[in-house]
């Protein structure tokens, strides 16, 4: 097989005819008309058909001219990985994800992906959910981490997702909750103050009316940041979601605060990082996403969906 004669046919195809594919590629003519009739032999069937005004393809055309592009691409992106492995890689990860500060997960997961591949630089977007999936449909970003209460558009694909508990993060002289509770039998937290962001109140209060009580709400913000500084009282207990695992050894339980586990019956908590749909990514976030996939903070709490 003579790859080039495949590159030469996909160049004709694409600019409509010989003469002009001659001109880009600089090749004679007769010289490329000679490279379509060695493949025509060679598969024995007419590939092309010259018009008026462009070539037009077959039947087994069409097939041929979609395989020819695959084969170039595959050969194309062979010599790209056979020279980042010589040189080590490169390049920038374009990541959407939604307000949580800190994000212990994430940030570990950033932190041992850079020690990697330490010459792959970041571009980070925080943004809600519904704005990390603009941004990916836009194509500002490649790859986003977005929480599971929104609506996913159709041209949005999960692919690794996490589950994550709900969590109260409050300070180690609560009046109310002891910082030697293992976790926290959700009726401690009937007529407790509490501050939530708003992506978590639906599946808070419902938590609490199947309990038999509406939550007591001081402060209901847009970020987990500004919830978690109403703990700062001592009397306040913000609400989070988290893998409690990763949560022991956060800046979560130094200090003053301590973060445990809420005792739920709901178990579908989960964010996941997602992609857009039929769209080519960069070898950075496919090498990001496959990293992902191996580390063991993820192993632990996730479930594939694709």
């Amino acid at each position: 097989m003579n790859l080039e004669h495949y590159k030469n046919f996909v160049v004709v195809v694409d600019t409509g005819t010989i003469s002009a594919a001659s001109e880009k590629l600089l090749i004679a003519q007769p010289a490329l008309s000679n490279q379509i009739k060695s493949l025509e032999e060679k598969y024995k069937v007419k590939l092309i058909v010259r018009g008026p005004r462009r070539v037009e393809l077959t039947d087994a055309g069409k097939i041929f001219y979609e395989k020819a592009k695959s084969i170039c691409y595959m050969e194309d992106a062979l010599q790209k990985e056979i020279d980042e492995c010589a040189v080590g890689y490169r390049g920038t990860l374009w990541l959407g994800t939604t307000p949580a500060n800190p994000d212990p997960l994430l940030f570990q997961i950033l932190l041992d992906f850079h020690a990697a591949y330490p010459e792959i630089s970041f571009e980070i977007f925080e943004r809600n959910s519904d704005q990390v999936i603009h941004l990916l449909e836009s194509g500002v970003i490649e790859v986003g981490l977005i929480r599971s209460q929104v609506y996913i558009p159709a041209d949005i694909c999960p692919i690794l997702t996490i589950q994550e508990c709900l969590m109260a993060y409050y300070h180690k002289e609560h009046p109310v909750l002891s910082d030697q509770l293992e976790q926290v039998p959700i009726p401690l937290l009937k007529n407790v103050p509490i501050s939530i962001s708003q992506g978590l109140k639906k599946i808070f209060t419902m938590e609490c009316e199947n309990m038999g009580f509406q939550p007591y709400y001081l402060n209901i913000s847009e970020s987990r940041a500004i919830s978690q500084l109403w703990a700062s009282d001592k009397t306040t207990v913000a609400i989070i979601i988290a893998q409690p695992d990763v949560i022991k050894s956060s800046p979560y339980n130094h200090g003053s605060f301590c973060c445990r586990e809420i005792l739920t019956e709901v178990k579908s908590i989960k964010r996941f990082f997602a992609i857009e749909k039929g769209r080519k990514r960069s070898r950075t976030a496919d090498v990001f996403l496959k990293f992902c996939r191996r580390h063991p903070l993820i192993q632990q709490w996730h479930s594939e969906t694709d």
